[in-house]
């Protein structure tokens, strides 16, 4: 199942000299936007929370 899972995203290749290798597509731009919004967004709460 986890394999599945994995390949969902991307595909994991088996060779038999490197062993397991998981390969994705590029992150679009608009993930990187939301991840960076959402991490200032919770270090502006976090800030916040402590000074109060």
């Amino acid at each position: 199942m986890q394999a599945r899972a994995l390949s969902e995203d991307g595909f994991v290749i088996w060779d038999k000299y490197d062993g397991l290798q998981y390969q994705t597509q590029p992150v679009a731009a608009w993930r990187w936007a939301i991840a960076v919004f959402g991490y200032a967004l919770f270090r502006i709460v976090d800030a916040a929370l402590t000074y109060l």
